[in-house]
């Protein structure tokens, strides 16, 4: 499209997809497709159906604001509530994947091949998480993992969801947590910042640590 556009080249532009300027949307993260209703306080609702993986939808109001809520189910079954607190959002990103390195503890141990003695796995979705064989975490639960007979997590282990919900993980960092199913308004990279120490509550470092966008 030049300086002047054409009538054609319009007609183009305006059959084009609706940016998310100025508009609410969600970002599906998980390997699944997802279905959303959003229900805003005074009781209207969209559905947004068949979101399917790394699809970006959104709808025509710029934020939510305090009161408003979104289900996320997979299948039928409810995978996460998320509910609009103190602040509008104008965005969610749904199922991510982030890690922290705990400054005080989670101790090298030799025979983890220079990988830490255990790590802390939080499931934040409201979906048990099943990863590899051996390892289930309850929903908003956090289970540790000290390894294959407890002889600690060597760099290079990989973590497999069962359920086909999150892309298998190869830890090549001495991280001592993993949150699997951050639903918030922040982008959060796979490695995160350094903790102090680590809660064994998920729902207290999920609204402190993500929501507030504190790295």
């Amino acid at each position: 499209m030049g300086l002047y556009a054409s009538k054609e080249e319009l007609r183009d532009v305006d059959e084009q997809p609706l940016s998310t300027y100025n508009r609410f949307s969600i970002m599906n993260h998980l390997l699944k497709t997802i279905d959303v209703i959003i229900t805003l306080s005074d009781g209207s609702s969209w559905a947004l159906d068949d979101v399917v993986p790394d699809e970006t939808r959104s709808i025509p109001i710029p934020t939510l604001k305090e009161g408003d809520r979104i289900n996320v189910s997979i299948d039928g079954r409810l995978f996460n509530l998320y509910e609009v607190k103190d602040k509008p959002v104008s965005s969610l990103h749904i199922g991510q994947i982030t890690t922290r390195f705990e400054q005080d503890g989670g101790h090298f141990r030799v025979n983890s091949l220079q990988g830490r003695a255990s790590v802390k796995i939080f499931n934040l979705s409201k979906k048990e998480l099943r990863i590899n064989e051996n390892i289930r975490v309850a929903p908003r639960t956090t289970f540790t993992y000290r390894g294959r007979h407890n002889m600690g997590i060597p760099l290079g282990l990989k973590l497999s969801d069962k359920e086909g919900l999150y892309p298998t993980l190869v830890i090549d960092k001495p991280v001592t947590a993993i949150y699997y199913g951050i639903t918030t308004d922040k982008h959060v990279p796979f490695y995160g910042g350094y903790e102090i120490s680590l809660s064994d509550n998920p729902l207290n470092d999920q609204v402190y640590h993500f929501e507030d966008g504190i790295m």
